[in-house]
């Protein structure tokens, strides 16, 4: 009794295609997503510093966060990555938000 494991084999890779397509590349996906997301997070952060020190002067708040706006899609592109100018723009007012935000000073 000869066994052909050419049924077998072919059964394995089957699965194990499957098991890539449901299980690992969302997770990669996934992952890549949330990478991309930390690096417009720290992008908007020293964008929105360099537009508070470049950009002085009164009423200049739209010409910061244009500042800001093309310098975080600029950086973005470099690196290959795009992002919608409401998630960058969403990024950039978070950052302003952590920068401007007092820093709590623990007295113990």
């Amino acid at each position: 009794m000869q066994i052909d494991v050419t049924q077998f084999v072919a059964a394995l890779i089957g699965l194990l295609a499957v098991a890539l397509t449901v299980i690992a590349i969302p997770w990669i996906k996934a992952r890549i997503s949330a990478q991309r997301f930390c690096l417009l997070k720290q992008i908007a952060q020293v964008a929105v510093r360099a537009a508070e020190q470049m950009i002085q002067g009164q009423e200049t708040g739209s010409a910061k966060l244009a500042y800001a706006i093309d310098a975080v899609q600029n950086t973005l592109k470099q690196h290959g990555v795009t992002f919608d100018e409401e998630t960058v723009r969403a990024a950039i007012e978070a950052a302003v938000l952590t920068i401007s935000a007092p820093q709590s000073t623990s007295t113990a």
